[in-house]
C-alpha cells in the first residue's frame, strides 16, 4: 500500500438554515482524521433559523465556525471558507455539502489518489444515496457542450464493478471536492455571480482549461444524507426553477464557443420553455412563482445579466 505523507487538509461544511445535517456531517469527519492534519471549517450562510446557536456546541477544538450575516449562496458562503483554509497554508481543501455522510477512509483513499496522480487538480468520490443502500447519485460526471447538459454517471443504479475505476471526468459536482490549493490559487474561486447552481460546472471548466485533471476515486465514499426526496423538493422551488435557467444560459452566453454555442441554445431555450408547460396547465402550488422563476431565468440568462441579490 502507497504511503502518503502527512498532510494538513481543511474540510468546507456550508450550512444554511440545516444545522441538524450539519452536525452530523462533522460527526462523521471526525473518524476521518487518522495520522493527518485536518481542519474543519464550518460556514453559517447567514441562516434565518436557529442554526448559529446549535452550531456554538461545536468547540474551538473541533471547528472553526464563520458566520457570513447574509445569503451569499452557494459560490459565495463557499468562497468565504476557501479563503479561510487559504490563510493556514493548507495542501488540500475539501468542499462537502452538509447533507453528506463521509465513509472513515474516505480522506485516506482521496489523498493517496492525489498523489498518486499529480495532474489530477480536483478529485471526487464515489456518491450514494444514503436513504437508498447501494444507489449511486454519482460516480464521475462529465459536460457536453452540445447540449449544455450535465451527467451524473450512473445516477440510480446498483453500485457495480463496472464504477469501480479511477478515471478522468469532466465535470466534478460540487457535492464533494478535493482540491488542491494550487488550483484556487491558479484559476481563482467560485464564480459568486453564478450564487446557487452550476457554478462547479464553470469551476470544473476553469481547472480542466488550466490544463489540470479530474479525477473520479471510486474506492473513496461518501452518503447523501437526504437522498432522493431533498432532490425532488428542491425541484419544487421557485428558487431552483430561476438560478437553474439562469445560470444555464450564462454559461452557454460564456463558455461555449462556436457551432457548440449555437447548438446549446437550440436545445436548451426550448427545454427550459417547456419547463413551463405543465406548470401552467396543471396550475401545481406555486404554479404562478415557478413560472415568473423560468421566464425571469431566461430573460437574465440569454441577456447575459446576473440576478439583482438573492432569490432565496
Amino acid at each position: 500500500m502507497q504511503v502518503v505523507r502527512k498532510r494538513h487538509i481543511a474540510a468546507i461544511v456550508l450550512n444554511w438554515n440545516r444545522a441538524r445535517y450539519t452536525l452530523a456531517c462533522v460527526a462523521s469527519l471526525r473518524a476521518t482524521y487518522g495520522a493527518h492534519r485536518l481542519s474543519v471549517i464550518v460556514v453559517d450562510n447567514g441562516s434565518k433559523d436557529s442554526s448559529w446557536e446549535e452550531l456554538k456546541q461545536l468547540t474551538p477544538a473541533d471547528v472553526t465556525l464563520i458566520q457570513t450575516g447574509e445569503n451569499l449562496g452557494y459560490a459565495g458562503g463557499n468562497n468565504v471558507g476557501i479563503r479561510a483554509a487559504l490563510d493556514l497554508e493548507v495542501d488540500y481543501i475539501w468542499i462537502l455539502n452538509n447533507d453528506t455522510l463521509i465513509h472513515h477512509h474516505c480522506l485516506d483513499e482521496l489523498l493517496r489518489a492525489a498523489e498518486k496522480y499529480p495532474q489530477a487538480g480536483v478529485l471526487v468520490p464515489k456518491i450514494l444515496y444514503k436513504d437508498l443502500p447501494g444507489t449511486l447519485w454519482y460516480a464521475g460526471g462529465s459536460y457536453n457542450p452540445v447540449l449544455a447538459r450535465t451527467v451524473h454517471r450512473g445516477i440510480g443504479a446498483q453500485d457495480e464493478s463496472r464504477f469501480d475505476a479511477t478515471c478522468d471526468v469532466t465535470f466534478a459536482t460540487g457535492c464533494s471536492l478535493f482540491v488542491r490549493r494550487e488550483i484556487f490559487e491558479l484559476s481563482g474561486l467560485f464564480d459568486d455571480r453564478y450564487f446557487l447552481y452550476w457554478e462547479d460546472v464553470e469551476f470544473s471548466c476553469r481547472v480542466l482549461h488550466a490544463g489540470y485533471k479530474i479525477c473520479f476515486v471510486p474506492t473513496a465514499r461518501i452518503w447523501h444524507e437526504e437522498g432522493t426526496s431533498s432532490d425532488h423538493n428542491e425541484r419544487l422551488s421557485p428558487t431552483y426553477h430561476y438560478y437553474t435557467t439562469r445560470n444555464r444560459l450564462w454559461y452557454i452566453r460564456e463558455k461555449n464557443l462556436g457551432w457548440t454555442k449555437v447548438s446549446a441554445y437550440m436545445f436548451t431555450i426550448p427545454l427550459l420553455l417547456r419547463r413551463l408547460a405543465p406548470l401552467i396547465t396543471r396550475r401545481e402550488h406555486f404554479w404562478v412563482e415557478k413560472s415568473a422563476a423560468i421566464v425571469s431565468g431566461l430573460r437574465d440568462g440569454v441577456f447575459g445579466r446576473p440576478p439583482s441579490g438573492s432569490k432565496l
